[in-house]
């Protein structure tokens, strides 16, 4: 049935439909309360072969539990009048049938969100819970100590845990062909969640592990407080002290756990079940209650609820140890719960960081679900992590394990994780002695590449024996530690250098690479030594562009006199005294100092060296016409393409190109050199967007025209991931960083370059290209300030959009235009006014007919409100009722 939104009561009445009355949704108010404690409960008042209950007057352990009693039958009243609908569905919760997910969605809560699970920084250093019960102690004395063990409990003195002797079993299965394992059959109630999870991972998302351990939502990221770890002392203030107090509710609650141990200790589980459930409902961030309830449930086999219980425990504990969380995974992979047991795999890591028998189990049911990011990311992380003297693995393990996570990331064209990937091997080949130098030659590249100086420099100094900074006394100016994860370099950059060790064994390239790092890190006072180091040695041909790249650190951090002299050195050797890119790197440097003849000087020298250097020719040309010299900067651009430039020339030139290329007709070259032209104008766009939000008129007085600002709006998204906008984007930052002379080009002048170039491109069929300068040439401030300018683009919009069939920006001409006509309408004689509507009506049937958009349907609904009865909006909105399925509304209109 179309539901119609926003429209008076007339209209609804025409469309003959009987709108239902909608039963408002119910609001959740258990937030607080546990729902599983009250259907445990529920489902245990009425068992079979119920035991006679423990008769109980209102003290347990000398305390008054009368009021907390009294709690719990009224949740009973609330079962009971529940909706049957929501039990039912609590119901296939509780029995697994259903996901977390869908039970929410049943009973009109709110769904899990994804949250992002960083693997790279879940790793926490913290004490660890020491564990003194034996697994195979006897339970009733477990439980008859547990209440004890409560008010004594204190973070404070928790002692580290003893980790377990390493094995060597398993790590064939860490490199086992991913989708080789048999994806064993999940039980219903995570068949559902998994396909989720599944077309998440497969999307490039992170896995949220509270959503694959069940957790529900109201107890995520939400631990017991301290008070509840630490004996539940409270502060309570008292006149003007504050004073230590135990709350009355925690007492009562620990009597009736402790009561719990007791009568379940007796055998009286149904009536322990019932006080352990009532402890969750009045606190249910306590972990106490669920593990005791999962032990209950472990010991009357009924596995999945004690999984469940238990899972819930270890999630509310902070300090729960590795060996339970595996504990937990391994029961679940025993259920074929297996993303439950990847998830509490996961846990003990971030735990046991170093254990590699944690990474082989989770990497295991990874692979076993399906989930291959995950389990690349685990892979890495065992890279990372693992103690190999420990785990007793040899070099070769390592390098396996790191080419299978090198070659999926490099796939996927991540190089952040390839860069980490690689880094691992570097640092595992140290540890085993290997020689790795072309891989670490291949790091520090990639690392100065994406401007991570600091990391490159101090993996010189951490894994090159060659170098080595001394301060005046002859000690090392930095501390080199090395650990099982990497290495720390202290301090860095460092504070005081006398002199540097510089050996052969260091490579030329990374002594290149470690004064770059030095100049790009504001440290140019270590540069001198390490430069003579250099140019001592010999220079070999394959690292002749590395030594360019000195000069250009120093131009990056606006330091021109030390890339001037550090450049002229370069030339005054003969291997450098030819190379095109060192005289144009130069030339660069004396424009900047405003030694104009000698940079023309130099740039005319790389065109000796190298005539196709588009950039030395624009550069050139700019420099002669700033020396007054235009007929001859005229003549070096002439003939030439400069669409491959980085730069742009300038103006005064790019006009005379410009005419002289129309007057020879080359239409070709006239394109690229009038796109040239506009670039800086159609770059003042992108640095006013906040214009476009504004109400923007033509014209002055009476004759204002004022423009549509939802149409100025697609107009500019009309534009965006172009190539004109890359182009646009690209040469005028250049232009608006350079010292340019303002521009003296007038509106119409604009408006005649723009106009030219899009009937060029219109009558070469490119109407993409042709919107695309349509819609700058409509949104650029100087064409905007004259009406006559500016209309001639604004009413091309409609036809560019048409011809390019771009229908957004069609629509919203076509509603701009609307009303406009609505609200001007009464100027017109009936029959020019009928034409006018008609034609606007079959150009939006047109435009619907290639695109659909709920705003669209919209805009046809409010627009039948205002002219009702009008045949061609009814038919349009046939139309839309038919392409969206409503059949009833179509035959309606």
């Amino acid at each position: 049935m179309l539901v119609c939104y926003g429209l008076p009561e007339s209209v609804m009445d025409d469309c003959g439909e009987k709108f239902a009355d909608l039963v408002p949704m119910r609001v959740r108010q258990d937030s607080i309360q546990s729902n599983v404690a009250d259907f445990l409960q529920h489902q245990a008042s009425k068992s079979k072969g119920r035991r006679k209950l423990v008769e109980i007057d209102g003290t347990i352990s000398g305390m008054d539990v009368s009021d907390q009693l009294a709690a719990s039958s009224g949740s009973d009243i609330d079962m009971a009048t529940a909706d049957a609908d929501y039990n039912e569905a609590l119901g296939r919760f509780m029995r697994n049938e259903i996901a977390y997910d869908e039970f929410m969605e049943m009973t009109g809560g709110v769904g899990l969100n994804e949250e992002a699970a960083d693997f790279d920084d879940s790793v926490v250093d913290e004490e660890l819970e020491e564990t003194d019960v034996a697994m195979k102690s006897s339970r009733s004395h477990r439980y008859l100590d547990s209440a004890s063990a409560n008010e004594t409990f204190d973070d404070d003195e928790m002692e580290d845990e003893e980790e377990a002797g390493p094995s060597t079993s398993g790590f064939v299965s860490i490199m086992r062909p991913l989708g080789s394992v048999p994806v064993h059959s999940s039980p219903r109630g995570v068949k559902a969640e998994l396909s989720r999870i599944l077309v998440a991972a497969n999307n490039g998302e992170e896995i949220d592990e509270d959503r694959l351990l069940g957790i529900p939502i109201e107890l995520r990221n939400s631990g017991p407080p301290p008070e509840q770890l630490s004996g539940r002392n409270v502060m309570f203030k008292s006149g003007s002290s504050a004073l230590p107090q135990r709350s009355k509710l925690s007492k009562t609650l620990d009597a009736l756990l402790g009561q719990a141990n007791v009568i379940y200790a007796k055998g009286q589980t149904k009536e322990a079940l019932t006080m352990l459930l009532e402890v969750i409902r009045q606190e249910p961030r306590n972990p106490d209650a669920y593990r005791l309830v999962s032990d209950i449930y472990k010991e009357l086999n009924q596995s999945h609820k004690c999984l469940q219980y238990g899972l819930l425990a270890a999630h509310l504990n902070s300090r729960t140890p590795a060996e339970e969380w595996v504990e937990l995974g391994n029961l679940a992979r025993r259920l074929q719960r297996i993303e439950e047991a990847a998830a509490c795999y996961g846990r003990a890591i971030k735990v046991e960081p170093s254990n590699w028998k944690h990474y082989e189990k989770r990497i295991e049911t990874l692979d076993e679900i399906g989930l291959r990011p995950v389990a690349m990311k685990t892979r890495l992380m065992a890279a990372q992590n693992i103690d190999h003297s420990s785990a007793k693995v040899d070099f070769d393990w390592f390098e396996s394990l790191i080419k299978t996570v090198a070659e999926y990331y490099i796939q996927l064209n991540d190089e952040e994780k390839a860069i980490m990937a690689l880094e691992a091997f570097v640092l595992r080949s140290r540890e085993f002695g290997r020689k790795v130098d072309s891989q670490h030659h291949t790091l520090v590249g990639m690392w100065v590449a994406r401007q991570r100086f600091e990391d490159a420099a101090k993996s010189i100094f951490a894994l090159c024996p060659g170098i080595t900074a001394l301060d005046e006394k002859g000690k090392f100016a930095m501390e080199i530690k090395f650990n099982n994860a990497g290495y720390t370099v202290t301090p860095f950059p460092p504070k005081k250098v006398h002199r540097f060790v510089v050996g052969d064994t260091l490579s030329s390239v990374l002594l290149i690479r470690l004064i770059v790092c030095f100049i790009r890190l504001g440290r140019k006072d270590l540069v001198p030594t390490l430069v003579d180091k250099l140019f001592e040695r010999e220079i070999v041909l394959a690292d002749e562009p590395l030594y360019v790249d000195i000069a250009r650190a120093y131009q990056a951090v606006d330091c021109t006199p030390h890339a001037q002299k550090y450049v002229e050195h370069l030339l005054a050797r003969h291997c450098f005294a030819e190379c095109a890119d060192v005289w144009f790197l130069y030339g660069q440097l004396l424009s900047a100092r405003k030694k104009l003849e000698e940079a023309a000087g130099a740039y005319e020298r790389v065109l000796d060296i190298q005539p196709s250097h588009v950039d030395a020719r624009i550069n050139l040309s700019t420099v002669q016409q700033k020396l007054g010299m235009a007929e001859k900067a005229f003549e070096t651009l002439r003939d030439y393409d400069l669409d491959a430039g980085s730069s742009l020339p300038d103006e005064r030139l790019l006009i005379r190109q410009a005419e002289f290329l129309s007057q020879r007709q080359r239409t070709d070259q006239f394109v690229r050199c009038v796109r040239m032209l506009l670039t800086p104008h159609f770059y003042v766009v992108h640095q006013n967007v906040s214009v476009i939000k504004r109400r923007v008129t033509a014209g002055t007085g009476k004759t204002a025209v004022a423009f549509c600002n939802g149409l100025r709006a697609a107009a500019f998204n009309s534009v965006h991931g172009s190539a004109l906008e890359k182009f646009v984007k690209r040469l005028g930052a250049i232009a608006a960083g350079e010292d340019r002379p303002p521009s003296e080009m007038t509106a119409t002048q604009l408006h005649d370059y723009a106009f030219k170039l899009l009937e060029i491109l219109l009558s070469q069929e490119r109407y993409q290209d042709a919107l695309h300068v349509c819609c700058y040439a409509y949104l650029q401030p100087t064409i905007c300030k004259t009406q006559k300018t500016m209309e001639t683009f604004h009413n091309l919009l409609m036809f560019c959009a048409m011809k390019a069939h771009y229908w957004p920006l069609a629509f919203e001409y076509l509603r701009w235009f609307h009303m406009a006509s609505l609200n001007n309408h009464s100027l017109l004689v009936p029959a020019d006014r009928d034409l006018l509507f008609t034609r606007i009506f079959n150009a939006m049937n047109h435009v619907f007919c290639h695109s659909q958009n709920v705003s669209y349907h919209r805009y046809v609904m409010r627009a039948l409100a205002r002219m009702p009865g009008n045949i061609a909006l009814q038919m349009i909105s046939g139309n839309n009722s038919l392409i969206t399925g409503a059949y009833r509304h179509a035959l309606g209109s």
